[in-house]
């Protein structure tokens, strides 16, 4: 992908004025190219912010690739035009390519809607990718870009790493990273290993004491499964904390970073841009999780059995006595007459509560009884209770546990009991 004809075959030869004939003149024109060879390749722009690994003063196809992720240099491409398209216009591809870059345009727009999708930009026939770009802009066809061939390469990185810092620092909270990035110290600083495992070990509603297959292929992605292999050491399909702690087969937060710097990224020892998502999602994992444990420690006194600030369902069950409950709960109107109001019931569930009543309420008396509350089919149980605060529909996650207000009831009903005893 060479732009068409890279030097144009005019004759090196100008008219003297004044003279019938013509005479060449190549005196000069060779003291020139002497000059030049004498000074070697044009030395890069002081103002290019991509890596000169080598330090010869050129950008070689690896530096541009260790530098330059494609997709997010389409990704900033794209967002140009103040809009985010997946994909981009002639406007913004002849932007950077130039009116040459007109048939390129051509090529890669199949369908011929004036748009350039991701997909046919990512064609393998007719798309295009980063090393075609580059020996676009190498003119001379020395395999790399000096002072006179760079400079649209590097406004794309300058593009991508201004896009990068907006995009963490709108969306990750891992604290230090002023300017986009983050560092190994950073990121150590902002949670240790026990902290990140013990996040990701509540993701599936129960704490096992490590990770399944299903919660490290969450954090690593696809590419994660030979790390979980070598960490998985007795191949029960399950990362203990033993087996993730083991100083030779296990892991640490070192080469986590490593793995995002590497595995999708640029291998440049920061992470940015979406090399940093993952991380950043375990950060706040962990800080929700302190967060609920903070709201628990300070309004419930249903003791936390595990310490992970959230109620379990076997938590629960060892502090509260149902029938305990219901007397308990019997006696907030004054009067103890083995019956749930309407209006009791509410007060404990909300107005999601009503179907619950109704359903309970079989003899449609508008009272609770003993009984009913406790029939098998129709009544309802601690359990029941439970899941009732845990669903999405009443203000929950539906993670299995109370946390975070969802709690706040069954916290109410344990204090109530209590108080009577």
């Amino acid at each position: 992908l060479y732009k068409g004809a890279h030097f144009s075959n005019v004759a090196l030869t100008r008219t003297r004025t004044g003279t019938d004939d013509s005479e060449t003149t190549m005196t000069p024109l060779i003291l020139l190219f002497v000059a030049l060879a004498a000074a070697g390749p044009a030395k890069r722009q002081a103002g290019c912010n991509i890596p000169d690994a080598d330090g010869d003063g050129r950008l070689s196809l690896p530096e541009v690739e260790r530098a330059i992720d494609f997709a997010e240099a389409v990704a900033a491409l794209d967002r140009t035009d103040g809009r985010v398209d997946d994909g981009l216009t002639q406007a913004q591809v002849l932007e950077l390519f130039g009116p040459d870059g007109e048939p390129l345009f051509l090529r890669i727009d199949t369908n011929r809607d004036g748009f350039l999708s991701t997909a046919e930009i990512n064609d393998p026939v007719t798309g295009t990718n980063l090393q075609q770009i580059f020996e676009y802009f190498d003119t001379n066809g020395d395999g790399y870009l000096d002072a006179t061939e760079d400079d649209k390469i590097c406004q794309i990185y300058d593009l991508v790493q201004s896009q990068s810092r907006l995009r963490r620092q709108a969306g990750c909270n891992i604290p230090g990273a002023a300017d986009g990035q983050l560092t190994l110290a950073e990121v150590q600083n902002a949670m240790t290993l026990d902290e990140a495992v013990a996040a990701l070990d509540r993701t599936d509603g129960a704490v096992n004491g490590g990770l399944s297959r299903a919660q490290v292929d969450y954090l690593f992605g696809p590419n994660g499964g030979p790390i979980a292999d070598r960490i998985d050491t007795n191949g029960d399909g399950f990362l203990s904390n033993a087996e993730i702690n083991n100083p030779v087969t296990g892991t640490n937060l070192e080469q986590i970073f490593q793995y995002f710097d590497t595995n999708d990224g640029n291998g440049n020892m920061v992470l940015d841009g979406t090399e940093a998502d993952k991380i950043c999602e375990v950060y706040d994992l962990i800080q929700s999780q302190n967060s609920n444990r903070a709201k628990r420690q300070a309004g419930c006194n249903i003791p936390d059995a595990d310490g992970d600030g959230r109620l379990s369902p076997a938590e629960v069950e060892r502090a509260i006595d149902f029938d305990q409950a219901v007397a308990a709960l019997d006696g907030t109107d004054g009067v103890v007459d083995g019956y749930l109001t309407q209006a009791q019931v509410l007060e404990l569930f909300g107005t999601n509560g009503e179907p619950l009543f109704v359903r309970i309420d079989t003899n449609g008396d508008g009272l609770l009884s003993t009984a009913e509350l406790n029939d098998p089919v129709t009544g309802t149980n601690l359990m029941q209770i439970f899941e009732y605060f845990d669903q999405r529909e009443n203000g929950g996650d539906r993670d299995g546990y109370l946390s975070g207000g969802e709690e706040a009831k069954i916290c109410q009903v344990y204090d109530l009991v209590q108080s009577q005893n």
